[in-house]
């Protein structure tokens, strides 16, 4: 993409400990990957206007989302004088957080993010780990009238330009178990994607300067490690097309 840059956003599946689709297609297209693991879109949306504000983003730039589950709280701290954020996943079983005011304040972010978006005249597209309006997930079962009036009313002003993860993944539409997960952590099976499964969800979005035999080798030696600070590792050495990060943005 001529005179153009690439920016990311997004949870564990935007950034993990070993690449992602995100880091393969900003990696050599002038890109940058804001993702950050247990993210909700709080973060995205603040990390969005602060990118905005210290890269000056263009017309020409494009800037990719890809929205986690709605049950999330991000909150910021402060490390050696910078100002972070600290994620850390669902927190739908967490009895001290109200499921209302999480499901309410993150359809609101996702407004706020397109309007953000739209009023600075931006490129940007939409994907999501999963479809994330769709009722039948467990953790909507309990909704009120008014909360899914509010999902149904956002579900109809955001497009999902790209394919979700879950859609590209599974082999039974909408259910995340029909996956078989091939790594391992702590005798445990790791659910997030594989290399190689970012890697052909990257190349439905844009061209990834990585040969596919660099994605395999890299593939398999995760399939032999069991761990996934290991894993990190090995690809820090070994395969590190880990793109530009931003927590403290």
């Amino acid at each position: 993409m001529s005179n153009s840059r690439i920016f990311t956003f997004g949870c564990s599946f935007t950034e993990w400990y070993w690449p992602t689709w995100a880091d393969m297609i900003c990696y050599n297209n002038d890109g940058y990957n804001f993702g950050q693991k247990g993210g909700g879109i709080t973060q995205i949306l603040h990390k969005v206007a602060n990118a905005n504000r210290k890269y000056n983003f263009t017309e020409l730039d494009k800037i990719i989302i890809m929205l986690p589950s709605l049950f999330r709280l991000d909150t910021t701290s402060t490390d050696n004088g910078e100002t972070v954020w600290v994620c850390e996943g669902s927190q739908f079983a967490n009895p001290e957080v109200p499921k209302d005011w999480m499901l309410m304040q993150s359809l609101n972010d996702i407004i706020f993010l397109k309007e953000y978006l739209e009023a600075n005249e931006l490129c940007y597209w939409f994907t999501a780990i999963h479809d994330i309006f769709d009722t039948t997930f467990v953790e909507y079962q309990n909704l009120n009238q008014q909360q899914l009036d509010h999902l149904q009313y956002v579900s109809e002003i955001i497009n999902f330009e790209y394919p979700t993860m879950m859609e590209t993944l599974v082999s039974i539409e909408g259910q995340w178990g029909s996956r078989e997960p091939l790594y391992m952590h702590s005798g445990s099976p790791e659910l997030h994607p594989t290399i190689l499964e970012h890697y052909n969800y990257a190349n439905k979005i844009e061209k990834v300067n990585i040969q596919k035999e660099d994605i395999l080798i890299a593939h398999h030696k995760m399939l032999q490690l069991k761990n996934v600070n290991k894993m990190n590792d090995w690809c820090k050495e070994n395969f590190n097309i880990f793109s530009t990060q931003g927590y403290q943005i």
